[in-house]
């Protein structure tokens, strides 16, 4: 008999973490903030099987910054909404594989909006999807570089958004591709 094991559990601090639940709100300018931090960056080590020296995670009242290797994401204040935006984990580490790719840090705009944010905004409720911009990219450029890590089945970029932003997600019940708008051309 083939049994599936359970999916991996993810520690109790870097679930609340992950979902936004714990807050600097001094910053990092004290003992107790850094070891929360450290303790932080060692279980997301552990959790997504990495060495803990790869990978840094650095916490302001208003932004995350994760370093590995090269690559960086910062998550960022929210430019619709209040307070640090909550993004999956596991997207974070699909931006940083996008940061690798184009050599450039991909700044998060825009995570999880549950129900009471937007009730129209099922893509970013359930199929865990991010609002990104590139420093130096446009709207296109930057929806190109989601689709191509394939880490993504649908992208669409802003071209009208004064950060150049684009939007990635995994909804499949409708057409994958890369979008200059959602109803626009391909990129």
């Amino acid at each position: 008999t083939n049994v599936e094991s359970p999916p991996k559990q993810m520690p109790d601090l870097l679930q609340s973490f992950a979902d936004g639940k714990v807050k600097f709100p001094n910053g990092m300018n004290n003992d107790q903030a850094r070891s929360t931090m450290d303790t932080i960056q060692e279980q997301a080590s552990e959790f997504f099987g990495i060495d803990s020296s790869e990978l840094t995670i650095t916490a302001t009242e208003d932004s995350i910054l994760y370093i590995r290797g090269a690559s960086s994401v910062l998550v960022k204040n929210d430019v619709s909404a209040k307070g640090i935006p909550v993004v999956s984990l596991e997207r974070v580490f699909d931006a940083l594989d996008v940061s690798k790719q184009v050599g450039k840090r991909v700044n998060v705009i825009s995570g999880y909006r549950g129900p009471n944010y937007d009730p129209k905004s099922i893509n970013h409720e359930k199929y865990g999807a991010i609002d990104v911009y590139i420093d130096g990219f446009n709207s296109t450029q930057t929806a190109k570089a989601l689709y191509n890590s394939g880490h993504f089945h649908r992208v669409a970029g802003y071209p009208d958004s004064k950060l150049q932003s684009a939007h990635g997600d995994n909804r499949t019940n409708y057409k994958g591709g890369c979008f200059v708008k959602w109803k626009g051309d391909s990129c």
